[in-house]
């Protein structure tokens, strides 16, 4: 079936500059998915504005010019949907990137990877991501090529190329080659499938690997501490000051019974390699 692709044009009526005219905005539509490309840069008298035609009425020079340039402007983003019209890159944000100088030329899973980590990056420190969680994709990422490379022998796939069952194949690999158990392998799964996300909200690809894939985490016994080792752990001199807090806050979970404290901090030590800090249980 034929895509409907639509541009149009408004008037910012909410802001009225100084020379008393509103910024023309533009709005494009894609199969009654609807987004907005932002200002135009032109300003018009909203007295002279024809919201019907969505062009500045009269026949005066200033009118001819003004509706020229939007004339020009929906002529470029009509070129830009024909751009991508029979391909399976077609999607809003990809000819609004395109429209806004803002195109990302990520055409495999590697560049895909890069972009998203590299936007991780970026959110590091502005108190919604930690460098735990930079780390947590670049290893993931490290582990994917890994796979291609020896499952494939190639250093790269295009972003077309990853199917259901290159996720499948990366599963055994985590399972089989990496040694991760079933809950490990579907958390870093779960990590990949982010990136996946990441690239479809920008319109980098329309295919999801994931879509009929079910994650299912088993459960498994923590075990306990028999009462030499909890001893043991209580009177550890710890230099690492993280380390020391989150004992004592173990410690004292143990002798509550709060099981949900118990349970954020079995996962936090999980991830630690406690020897290298002279503790062993």
């Amino acid at each position: 079936m034929k895509s409907v692709f639509k541009a149009a044009f408004y008037l910012r009526s909410n802001h009225v500059n100084k020379d008393g005219k509103s910024m023309v905005m533009l709005r494009c539509s894609l199969n009654g998915e609807r987004a907005n490309f932002g200002s135009t840069g032109i300003g018009v008298d909203p007295k002279t504005w024809d919201c019907t035609k969505s062009r500045v009425k009269g026949k005066n020079t200033e009118a001819l010019s003004t509706n020229l340039q939007l004339s020009n402007l929906e002529d470029l983003v009509t070129s830009l949907y024909y751009k991508y019209e029979k391909t399976d890159k077609l999607s809003l944000e990809r000819i609004k990137q395109d429209y806004l100088g803002k195109t990302v030329s990520t055409e495999t899973i590697m560049e895909l990877f890069e972009a998203h980590n590299e936007d991780v990056k970026k959110q590091v420190g502005c108190g919604g991501l930690s460098t735990t969680s930079y780390s947590k994709y670049e290893l993931v990422r490290k582990r994917f090529a890994q796979m291609i490379l020896k499952q494939y022998r190639r250093k790269d796939l295009r972003l077309t190329e990853v199917t259901p069952f290159v996720i499948h194949d990366f599963e055994l690999y985590l399972r089989t080659e990496i040694g991760q158990s079933p809950n490990t392998a579907t958390k870093t799964l779960k990590t990949f499938k982010s990136v996946i996300l990441f690239g479809i909200r920008n319109g980098l690809m329309t295919n999801n690997p994931f879509a009929n894939i079910r994650f299912h985490l088993k459960g498994v016994d923590r075990g306990y501490l028999e009462d030499d080792e909890l001893n043991r752990l209580m009177n550890k001199e710890i230099s690492n000051k993280r380390l020391s807090l989150i004992r004592d806050l173990f410690v004292f979970s143990c002798f509550t019974g709060n099981s949900i404290v118990v349970n954020v901090l079995m996962s936090i030590l999980k991830q630690i390699d406690i020897t290298k800090y002279g503790i062993t249980l």
